[in-house]
Formats: structure tokens, C-alpha cells, sequence
């Protein structure tokens, strides 16, 4: 090519680049005001928050946690009714085999009803639900993705979580959890097609709710609709919580956890 030609060309594409630089900074600058706007209209939930209710997960028709015989009364399918009336009376004989015993996580929606606090994050892109117990972290990613799909959605103790704000309120739908995990103490149980979805708000300067509809198209008949409460809890921090330093709970090979069968045990004598 001339070197006319070449300086021809090269005038061409810098004067191009020069053309283009004023539209990308303005498509930037266009990007971190919407962030910015939406980053100011997001609601503050600052502080640190306690699950009012007990640690039975549906809190409704007058049932308390402490109650011996205390049970829950998902909208079951016979042979999963069956099971959770297994687990009932196993607990009842004196052989209880909860998980969360053994140091294994609660799992969702188990964990947003288990005790100790809460904290709340909120960014433009994502929330951050921060569970004193277990050091559990909740992502719920409010950028507009999808879920993982195929081999990409691996099941696990939390799922895979995506949300979005409508008003004030945070719908986080999640999928992709482990089918071994219980909804309560009690054990109530649920497949790996359990499908969560919750509409969290605040409702007052010190109260957020948290109305959960839960589907599983393996154990259940219908949705289950349950709604929980978080208040805000002054002159506390969230802490260290290592549950493996207290792990006394080991499991025998029934599956029974043996520190709280000895516990029944020595309480029927």
C-alpha cells in the first residue's frame, strides 16, 4: 500500500475512534446513573434481624414449638404423608434423626425460619442474606440472569437463587435444592423439585415480612403458603458461629443422632 494511502486510512480510523469515544462514555455514563437512581430507590434494611416466630416452620393455626406432638401439615401426597408420619413417631419413640444435629446445614427453606439473625445486604445487583447460624450466605442475584439449567444447576443446601424488586418488596425465586433436607424439626420432608418462592418487605420500621409459597410437584397436592416475621434486634451484632467446635450429636448407623437419643432416653427413666 502507498504511504499516502496508509496515512489516508490511518486518519480515517482515529478520526472513527474519536467519533465512537463521546457515544461509549456517554452509554457508560447513561449505565451508572440508572444504577445510581436504582441504587437510591432501594429500600434500607439495614441492621440486624430476628426470626419472630419459632423454629416450627409454618407458625399458623395456634401451634407453638415447645408443644410435645407438635407437627406441621404440608398439603401432602399420601405416600409423603406417610413418611413424615414415620419420622413423627420415631421422634416420639425416643429415636430423633435430625440432620441440623450432626452440624449439617438446614438447607432452604429451612434456614430462613432456623434460630439466630439475620442480616440483610442490598446492592443494585445482588442481596445478601447473612445467617448468623452456620455462617450461611444467601445470594440472590437482582441483575436480571436466569437459573442454571441442564448439568449446570447442581443441587445444594441453599439453591440457586434470582430476585427482583416489585415496589418495595423482594421476590427471590429459588430451585436446584438437595431433596435430603427438612423443612423443620419435626420432619417434615420435601423432593429436589421443591420450588421457593418468597415476597420479602418491610412492613414497618422494625418488622420484615416474609410470605414464602412453596411447590413440589412430587410431594405435594397444592402450594404451600407460609408467612414469617423478622424484628429488628438492637445492641447486637452477628457473631461467630462454628457449630463443629460443640459437634456432639454424632450419628449412629440407624441414622439416629445419638446425643439427642440419649437425651430422650434419660428423660423417660
Amino acid at each position: 500500500m502507498p504511504i499516502k494511502t496508509k496515512r489516508m486510512a490511518i486518519i480515517a480510523v482515529s478520526a472513527a475512534v474519536t467519533m465512537l469515544a463521546p457515544v461509549a462514555g456517554s452509554a457508560a455514563t447513561a449505565k451508572a446513573v440508572k444504577v445510581a437512581h436504582k441504587a437510591a430507590n432501594l429500600p434500607d434494611w439495614r441492621g440486624v434481624w430476628d426470626p419472630v416466630e419459632g423454629n416450627v416452620f409454618d407458625p399458623t393455626a395456634g401451634r407453638r414449638a415447645d408443644d410435645d406432638g407438635v407437627r406441621e401439615f404440608p398439603p401432602y401426597k399420601p405416600e409423603w404423608e406417610a413418611k413424615y408420619k414415620k419420622e413423627l413417631a420415631s421422634t416420639a419413640a425416643g429415636r430423633p434423626r435430625d440432620p441440623t444435629a450432626s452440624c449439617l446445614p438446614p438447607g432452604m427453606p429451612r434456614v430462613m425460619t432456623s434460630p439466630y439473625a439475620w442480616e440483610f445486604v442490598v446492592t443494585p445487583d445482588r442481596v445478601l442474606l447473612l445467617k448468623e447460624y452456620q455462617h450461611e450466605i444467601i445470594r440472590v442475584f437482582t441483575d436480571g440472569r436466569e437459573h442454571p439449567t441442564g448439568d449446570a444447576l447442581d443441587p445444594s443446601y441453599n439453591g440457586h437463587s434470582i430476585g427482583h424488586w416489585e415496589g418495595d418488596a423482594l421476590v427471590i425465586d429459588t430451585i436446584g435444592l438437595r431433596g435430603d433436607t427438612w423443612f423443620d424439626r419435626t420432619g417434615a420432608q420435601h423432593s429436589d423439585q421443591l420450588h421457593v418462592v418468597q415476597r420479602m418487605r418491610k412492613v414497618g420500621p422494625e418488622l420484615i415480612e416474609d410470605k414464602i409459597t412453596l411447590e413440589d410437584p412430587l410431594a405435594f397436592t397444592k402450594p404451600w403458603q407460609v408467612t414469617r416475621h423478622y424484628k429488628k434486634a438492637h445492641n447486637y451484632e452477628i457473631m461467630e458461629f462454628v457449630c463443629e467446635e460443640n459437634n456432639r450429636n454424632a450419628v449412629d448407623a440407624n441414622g439416629n443422632n445419638t446425643a439427642l437419643l440419649n437425651k430422650s432416653l434419660t428423660a423417660s427413666q
